[in-house]
């Protein structure tokens, strides 16, 4: 009888040790079983929630970027960048016309303009000198292009350096838009030769502030190094270039090239002249299509001598640059 009593003791015990870590544990408990799903649940939801933010700030941040890009590409195709060369009376001489226009609806700011040229090909060493200024009037100097007087020299290069821009400067005012800004720019050489520009305009970006840029090449002719002129038909003494072959010009651009006045015709005998004073190449038109449209000419030197021989020089060069103009 006792070992029986004993045994159903030390089963009570155990009974009751095991509800009373049931009610430490909340175990079996239904209101704290209960919180604990809910806390689960509520866990799980937030962590949810923060995945869709998460993911939804992606989002909008990549919207942001798309929108930026969108936007500077708009701003960049609405930006003009033309370069107009004007001959001057002066051998290897002439003037660039640097013009920007803001099309867009957004103001430019921080606007830098840098500008490369590289020699196509040169006959001796000093043809490869070219002296560059800005003659912009000095009242102008906040909204010229290139914010003020600028002037440098060096020998030409056979390729352009990127990091290493011939010539630069800052507008010092925003370009507002619907405006244009504009330069003038002399360039000097001592001796005409083929010359590639690169002209590049770089403004702050509207929407992250990063510098954005647009870029434009030009060309820069030898008959653009050379004083034109027009001279009427009449007796000359002047000497037909050796080994020169004939050269078909467009009469239009001839007009335009070599100053022929509105009222003169283009008769035969008449010269394109391209040179100064006693030392000049010239074109004399021996020729006239039916439709006055082209005009067949041969090539004529001044003189002899070893300066018009280096001039008779370019005769390839020239016919192959206004037989370009006819196309």
């Amino acid at each position: 009888m006792d070992t029986d009593t004993d045994t159903d003791t030390e089963t009570d015990n155990r009974h009751e040790e095991g509800q009373e870590q049931q009610a430490n544990t909340g175990t079996g408990n239904p209101v704290v079983q209960g919180l604990s799903d809910t806390a689960q649940t509520l866990g799980a939801s937030v962590q949810a929630m923060q995945q869709v933010l998460l993911g939804n700030m992606r989002q909008a941040a990549q919207m942001t970027l798309s929108m930026n890009q969108m936007m500077e590409e708009l701003v960049k195709r609405a930006i003009h960048v033309s370069v107009v060369s004007q001959p001057s009376q002066q051998m290897g001489s002439c003037t660039l016309l640097l013009k920007v226009t803001n099309r867009s609806p957004i103001p430019l700011s921080q606007l830098t303009t840098k500008l490369w040229f590289i020699q196509h090909q040169h006959e001796d060493q000093d043809a490869r000198v070219l002296t560059v200024k800005c003659i912009d009037d000095p009242d102008l100097e906040k909204t010229s292009l290139l914010g003020g007087y600028v002037e440098k020299s060096l020998l030409l290069a056979g390729e352009a350096v990127e990091e290493q821009p011939f010539i630069s400067g800052s507008r010092q005012t925003a370009l507002a838009s619907g405006l244009a800004s504009e330069s003038s720019v002399v360039v000097e050489t001592e001796w005409p030769v083929q010359i590639t520009g690169k002209i590049a305009v770089e403004f702050a970006s509207p929407g992250t502030g990063s510098t954005l840029a647009v870029s434009h090449r030009f060309g820069v002719h030898i008959w653009q190094l050379m004083p034109c002129s027009y001279q009427d038909a009449k007796p000359s003494s002047n000497i037909i270039v050796d080994g020169s072959a004939p050269v078909s010009i467009s009469i239009e651009h001839a007009r335009s090239i070599f100053k022929v006045p509105p009222t003169s015709g283009v008769a035969i005998g008449a010269l394109f002249k391209m040179g100064s004073g006693n030392e000049y190449l010239a074109l004399r038109v021996e020729s006239i299509s039916e439709d006055s449209g082209t005009a067949q000419c041969v090539w004529l030197s001044s003189s002899n001598g070893s300066r018009n021989t280096r001039l008779c020089s370019l005769v390839p060069a020239l016919s192959e640059e206004l037989l370009s103009l006819c196309k």
